[in-house]
């Protein structure tokens, strides 16, 4: 069989599949299964086995979230919030949030910890911002744990703490979110909370590189491009900061375009230097429109 063929197939037998899963959670979600509710909830809001229909989506949610389903209750409040199917209304998902956060539900403290940080749905409080975030972090989800180390590390209504911001910064990369990663290796480079350690800060850049985080493809593609703490390779920095440049990163595009410009461990090309450089001017990089 030809390996298209092939494809084809595999791609049709996973839609049959994933219609097969949603058919058996719709008769459980039917017979009043909270749980299948919320998950066939979720089916409809990302179209997975189904055609994407947010107006389903909530109507499964919100059988769940009657029931006193904490996960239901959190994505009712992001849909209210992010205004899909529903006209956004701040105050229904702070209500929503509330109910999956009194039950302990981490996703419904960090959303909740995040309404009071933006002022959105009730006022702008820091002591309620770092309660429910400071819960949810404990509560192992990882985004609040980053979040955390971001508020211990600024200083923002608590004193600075490197240490302690490495500390959640650890705990969050560990469970292999990309962007603590990124962060901690940061900590790493700078010797901020932790001895100073570029092979450190290289490892955890590469991790959350990997993962698609644009600044820590920046940063490793720097270190690439360096050399000296690790081994010089100029067809990883190009690789690397084209990554993040194609991102939107404008460091990163005013970087490529001046490597290829200055024939910087790539072959010099200026229409390529021309491309980049344009690109990190409308990100408002200076250097890039002294260099034009």
């Amino acid at each position: 069989m030809a390996w298209s063929s092939f494809a084809r197939l595999e791609m049709k037998t996973g839609r049959l599949a994933r219609a097969s899963n949603v058919r058996r959670l719709r008769r459980r979600a039917e017979r009043g299964d909270a749980d299948a509710q919320n998950t066939l909830g979720s089916c409809y809001r990302v179209g997975y086995g189904v055609r994407q229909d947010c107006a389903e989506a909530l109507r499964w949610f919100r059988k769940s979230a009657e029931q006193g389903s904490a996960e239901a209750q959190n994505n009712l409040g992001e849909m209210h919030f992010g205004g899909e199917g529903v006209p956004k209304d701040t105050q229904e998902a702070v209500r929503w949030f509330r109910l999956a956060a009194e039950q302990d539900a981490a996703s419904g403290q960090f959303n909740l910890g995040r309404m009071h940080f933006l002022g959105e749905g009730v006022p702008c409080s820091p002591d309620d911002f770092l309660k429910w975030l400071r819960l949810a972090a404990e509560g192992n989800h990882a985004s609040a744990q980053c979040a955390l180390g971001i508020v211990y590390k600024a200083g923002l209504g608590v004193p600075k703490d490197p240490g302690e911001a490495v500390g959640w910064y650890r705990r969050a990369a560990h469970q292999g979110f990309a962007k603590a990663q990124y962060h901690l290796g940061r900590m790493y480079r700078e010797g901020l909370g932790v001895p100073q350690d570029a092979l450190e800060a290289f490892a955890w850049y590469r991790l959350a590189a990997s993962s698609g985080d644009a600044e820590a493809q920046f940063n490793l593609g720097e270190m690439y491009a360096e050399g000296g703490h690790v081994p010089q390779d100029s067809m990883e920095a190009a690789k690397w900061l084209r990554r993040a440049a194609e991102k939107g990163h404008a460091s990163a595009q005013y970087r490529l375009g001046r490597m290829y410009f200055d024939g910087e461990c790539i072959l010099r090309n200026y229409p390529e230097a021309v491309k980049w450089l344009q690109r990190s001017v409308e990100h408002d990089r200076v250097n890039a429109t002294q260099t034009l």
